[in-house]
């Protein structure tokens, strides 16, 4: 009766120490390396927000789980408007399989196209605006198309250079945690130099400004 009782704690224990091996063993397992997709986006889109439609090639188990198949998923993306380069999506173990190993993770990184006419700081737009140095002394209207395809006219008044820059609130890119507010538009000159003056025209100017 005795050794009974000494057999069963001895099972016991032996049950104890396999289970504690079992999961040292999960807790080693080695993760898979991460899938690393890059999402390009213009910035029409990460003004607008959008939706994008990407193919991934991966590694799964077969069946037997001893190998490893290349198969292809479809992941649809929802880019909220305002989001910056750099911004990440991840799909928890929707990555790479290998046999022993935990299931990697999928991961999209966004990246910002570049814009012919825009660049972006932030929340804020820059924009550059081709005038001549008649416009630049005496005022001009700048036509500024926006993202939205909507053209807003710009009244300048002030005397403008090329170190000049004119900030227009509210009318820059939509912020990522607050997509109803916006950053700036902000405004430089490429002010154009005639190649040539006539002395009649030098005199006019040396009246003029002196």
């Amino acid at each position: 009766m005795n050794f009974s009782v000494v057999q069963i704690r001895s099972l016991s224990t032996t049950r104890r120490v396999l289970n504690s091996v079992s999961m040292m063993d999960t807790k080693r397992q080695k993760k898979e390396a991460p899938i690393i997709v890059n999402l390009h986006c213009s910035l029409e889109e990460l003004y607008k927000g959008c939706t994008k439609r990407c193919t991934v090639a991966h590694k799964v188990l077969t069946q037997d789980k001893k190998d490893v198949v290349i198969k292809e998923i479809v992941k649809t993306l929802e880019v909220g408007a305002g989001w910056k380069e750099g911004t990440k999506i991840i799909f928890r173990k929707e990555g790479n399989q290998f046999p022993g190993n935990e299931t990697g993770d999928l991961v999209f990184v966004l990246k910002q196209l570049p814009h012919p006419v825009f660049e972006r700081k932030g929340s804020n737009l820059r924009f550059s605006a081709k005038i001549s140095l008649v416009e630049a002394l005496t005022g001009c209207i700048v036509d500024v198309e926006m993202l939205d395809g909507k053209t807003h006219p710009v009244t300048i008044e002030q005397v403008v250079g090329p170190n000049t820059t004119i900030k227009i609130q509210g009318m820059g890119m939509p912020k990522a945690k607050q997509p109803k507010k916006f950053g700036d538009l902000l405004i430089g000159f490429d002010v154009a130099y005639p190649e040539a003056l006539t002395e009649k025209q030098k005199k006019v100017i040396r009246e003029t400004l002196c």
